[in-house]
């Protein structure tokens, strides 16, 4: 079962604190705003040692395009190419911004610790908890971070394909010449991370491939596994059943689990003094919250009705 902890004897090491995201203003419509927090987050990874090409290809974008808002030249920036760089980075729906949550913050520190030691580690939050956004926000903003959202429908070559299309690379050939590759190219990069989200959603065949990239890249680059709590659950099934991969899987994660919690008071507060929420009888619901999820959508409804 996840802990909150990390068991792992680890070094004491302060992580780098992420920055916090830039807090707008609620219920913004005006396009402009879209653009100038965009303009904030390209800024901030910027800062944080990422380059226009990372940023480009994170994106889903180009370097030239990325070039071209950073130089003030908007207006060769399509606004269907402006609306997919708004949705990498969560900015859709400037009403709810992406906050600085306790949770965000414990990714942070469990995944810097990962970089350091070079861990494979074990991530475990409800559904709506906010966890596909903060690893998204986390990859923005470290350098060599490679994001994978896999799905139920992934096989073991679509698993090495989207590990490839993070890394920009195109390797083609044998399973096994793939493999080598990714893994040569995260054990030679500078405190390379990889981080595989939805991990609970794959099919048995996956873990197979993926052991065999936590063996070829043991102790010289982090990976994170991270999904809802049935991967914990998964990998005992798997290697209680003995089938292949799991027990490889779960004995390098054995004390290297965390799980994410229901928003913290705090994180409760500072949202509902964003938000502008002063009703007393509503933060003591939302003090219970279960989850990000619940939270965003009771307080968006709250000023539905107020504005009715």
């Amino acid at each position: 079962m996840p802990s909150n902890t990390l068991t792992r004897q680890l070094t004491d090491r302060t992580p780098v604190a992420l920055p916090t995201p830039p807090q707008l203003p609620a219920q913004v419509r005006d396009t402009d705003a879209h653009l100038t927090a965009a303009l904030e987050r390209i800024q901030q990874m910027r800062d944080a040692g990422r380059t226009l090409r990372d940023i480009g290809q994170l994106t889903g974008t180009s370097t030239t395009t990325i070039s071209d808002l950073v130089n003030g030249n908007h207006a060769k920036v399509g606004a269907g190419v402006r609306r997919k760089i708004y949705n990498a980075f969560h900015l859709t729906d400037l009403a709810w911004p992406t906050y600085h949550t306790d949770n965000i913050g414990q990714l942070t520190e469990l995944f810097d610790k990962a970089r350091h030691h070079r861990l494979l580690v074990g991530l475990t939050a409800r559904t709506g908890s906010g966890k596909t956004v903060a690893c998204e926000y986390y990859t923005q903003l470290r350098p060599n971070t490679f994001y994978v959202r896999c799905d139920p429908f992934m096989s073991e070559r679509d698993l090495l394909a989207a590990i490839q299309e993070a890394m920009g690379t195109t390797y083609t050939g044998r399973m096994s010449v793939r493999l080598r590759r990714i893994a040569e190219r995260l054990t030679t990069l500078d405190s390379a991370m990889l981080i595989l989200d939805e991990f609970s959603e794959v099919r048995n065949p996956v873990y197979r491939a993926m052991a065999s990239i936590v063996k070829l890249t043991e102790h010289n680059c982090a990976v994170a596994i991270v999904g809802t709590e049935y991967v914990s659950t998964n990998i005992a099934t798997g290697t209680r059943l003995q089938y292949r991969g799991f027990a490889e899987i779960a004995r390098r994660l054995r004390g290297c689990w965390e799980e994410l919690g229901s928003p913290s008071r705090n994180d409760v507060d500072t949202i509902c003094d964003h938000q502008g929420i002063r009703d007393a009888a509503l933060r003591k619901k939302l003090y219970k919250a279960p989850d990000m999820d619940y939270l965003r959508k009771t307080i968006l409804a709250h000023h539905q009705q107020a504005a009715a």
